[in-house]
């Protein structure tokens, strides 16, 4: 399917705070801990050592439960290995404790796209475009899914927005879709959200 072999990928984005990223509650010096147990495993992660990451951002889950940043990255590292289940699961707790964080609500898509389960992916990206207007990434995906069900119209309007945003996205459509190249082969596109990209370890720092 021509989504499933032109969507963009997020796949590598890891994502901490100063603070950690967690909830307010608990003693100070747990969330220190957390926050040092987190910084651990982003400099593990970063050197590709997945199974002392993991421990890390298990530690992280473990001084502060509701650390949306840990969850987020052990799912990365579930995507990265292929483990679609862990994933999603690791996803949805992000979501369930921020609704409305783009990383995981883009990963999120992409797995459900690979899954078969294209109106779970158009409604994730669809409340991406709603937190984020201007993630292109988010536009291109979901003009790629409604012109697998044939809505040309729909999908051009996502193409045109996401070409728009980004002008090098162009390279992505084919020429019927109001791009300049054919849609890469097996290998699908590549490209950014928010940051992150197909391949490799990218650190996104910011603060709470």
């Amino acid at each position: 399917m021509l989504g499933a072999l032109g969507v963009v990928l997020a796949l590598a984005l890891l994502t901490a705070t100063c603070s950690g990223g967690g909830s307010e509650d608990g003693n100070g010096s747990d969330r220190a801990a957390a926050n040092e147990a987190l910084q651990a495993g982003l400099a593990a992660h970063s050197k590709g050592d997945l199974d002392a990451a993991e421990q890390d951002y298990l530690k992280t889950i473990r001084l502060d439960p509701q650390n949306k940043y840990a969850y987020y990255n052990l799912g990365v590292i579930a995507q990265t290995r292929n483990d679609a289940e862990t994933a999603i699961a690791n996803y949805q707790d992000v979501l369930r404790i921020d609704p409305d964080f783009v990383p995981a609500l883009f990963n999120l898509a992409i797995l459900r796209t690979a899954a078969g389960d294209p109106k779970g992916a158009k409604d994730l990206y669809k409340h991406i475009i709603e937190v984020q207007p201007d993630d292109a990434a988010a536009h291109l995906n979901l003009g790629f899914l409604l012109s697998d069900e044939g809505r040309d119209k729909a999908a051009h309007r996502e193409f045109d927005s996401a070409v728009a945003l980004d002008p090098t996205l162009a390279a992505r459509l084919s020429p019927e879709q109001g791009g300049t190249q054919p849609i890469p082969g097996s290998s699908g596109a590549t490209g950014s959200s928010g940051g992150a990209g197909s391949s490799g370890a990218e650190e996104a720092a910011g603060s709470s």
